[in-house]
């Protein structure tokens, strides 16, 4: 029962099992004290399989920097938007404030909770129109209303 020489089991069909010399060669640390008892077809196969890892591990390295570069501008999008988003809270916080002291100016201190425009109070005009305005949509949503029956349900 003599083994074939470890060249010729890669000549086989079918899935190639591992030469006796490169099972030991698995671990790199064991591959030094190895190296001197494999034959050339050994060695070019250990290297074949080396470079096939190398290039391998460069196109994952690849793959991770191009997620790494895609995440990065990500990242900066998103931070440029949060700093305008900050900067639109506090312009919006600032007029609000100026709107309110204007106002407590208006109404000489006192907040009585009615709108009052930037420039003062409303004129007579304006003051009419939105009465008339008021009174005509009050008046429209009563005529439009169903009409309660006996016990007063609309």
């Amino acid at each position: 029962s003599r083994r074939p020489p470890a060249s010729f089991l890669f000549l086989q069909s079918g899935p190639q099992p591992k030469p006796p010399g490169l099972l030991a060669m698995e671990n790199d640390e064991d591959f030094e004290g190895e190296l001197e008892g494999l034959d050339i077809t050994a060695c070019k196969t250990r290297i074949t399989l080396l470079q096939a890892q190398r290039e391998r591990r460069r196109e994952a390295v690849e793959r991770l920097q191009e997620k790494l570069k895609a995440l990065n501008y990500e990242l900066a999008a998103r931070k440029e938007e949060a700093e305008t988003q900050r900067k639109r809270v506090a312009d919006e916080m600032e007029m609000n404030k100026r709107h309110a002291e204007q106002q407590r100016a208006c109404t000489g201190g006192q907040d009585s909770g009615a709108i009052v425009p930037a420039g003062g109070a409303f004129s007579d005009l304006e003051t009419d129109q939105v009465r008339r305005f008021v009174e005509q949509h009050l008046s429209n949503a009563l005529v439009h209303r169903a009409p309660r029956n006996e016990l007063g349900i609309r």
